[in-house]
């Protein structure tokens, strides 16, 4: 079960139009972006490589990925999307945008905006 932590509208906020939205919802999103398992990572192997001639050793593979965070805006003036709806609009960005899902795995953490 996945809980959003979120803060809702200590004042307006300005969307269609100018117009001020009633209710808005910002969540703080962090995406992890890492290469696939199967798949070489020359710059984890650098990185190895040069932690071992420093002599710091390590049990296993080094693998160097990124971290994307934002803000994510849902507005609606009846009720905030589902936490379902809203991870699956997650997903998708992720997955369409940010990710080469070829070479890249990702997973993400929701959490709170402030």
């Amino acid at each position: 079960m996945v809980v959003l932590k979120c803060f809702g509208n200590p004042a307006p906020f300005p969307c269609n139009g100018g117009q001020l939205c009633p209710t808005y919802l910002i969540v703080k999103v962090t995406v992890y972006i890492t290469p696939k398992k199967n798949l070489l990572d020359p710059q984890g192997n650098a990185v190895k490589h040069a932690m071992e001639s420093l002599g710091y050793y390590t049990k296993g593979d080094v693998r160097i990925g990124k971290v994307i965070e934002f803000d994510m805006h849902d507005f609606d003036e009846d009720a905030l999307q589902s936490p379902r709806e809203f991870l699956q609009e997650l997903d998708k960005i992720c997955r369409d945008f940010l990710c080469n899902s070829v070479i890249e795995d990702y997973r993400f953490e929701v959490g709170s905006g402030e």
